[in-house]
């Protein structure tokens, strides 16, 4: 077997489990044994941890554009051209780091709907199992 065939296959594999929370709604939880339940359950404690801190700095970072533009008005009636320049430059920046982050957001994180979906799958199959040894 090639060096080749085992990199792309390696890729694949590695594609596949980066999609496990899409799967386990796919499948549902019963296909999942307990450690793997609770496994998933810490993705989707590290993915929402994510969310939850990039979500309120991405809002950030668009709601300052309007002072960005506030600025700029500012500069250029006080001739301060250089200042203007930087403070107008930044009103695209803005948008366009603020679009790249939700699309890595959206890209590892998934939707909040997807992790809210998730988490209550997981729960509720963990609490049908404990009930169930119990």
């Amino acid at each position: 077997m090639s060096t080749h065939n085992i990199d792309g296959i390696t890729r694949r594999l590695e594609q596949l489990a980066g999609r496990e929370l899409h799967q386990l709604l796919d499948l549902g939880a019963a296909a999942y044994s307990t450690a793997d339940l609770i496994r998933l359950r810490g993705q989707w404690e590290a993915k929402k941890e994510l969310q939850s801190w990039l979500q309120p700095r991405l809002i950030r970072l668009l709601a300052c554009t309007p002072a960005y533009a506030a600025l700029f008005t500012l500069f250029f009636f006080l001739d301060w051209g250089v200042l203007a320049l930087i403070a107008v430059a930044l009103i695209p920046l803005s948008f366009i780091l603020a679009g790249i982050g939700w699309w890595l957001l959206q890209r590892f994180c998934g939707s909040q709907s997807l992790l809210q979906a998730v988490d209550e799958m997981i729960e509720e199959e963990l609490q049908r199992r404990k009930t169930l040894n119990s």
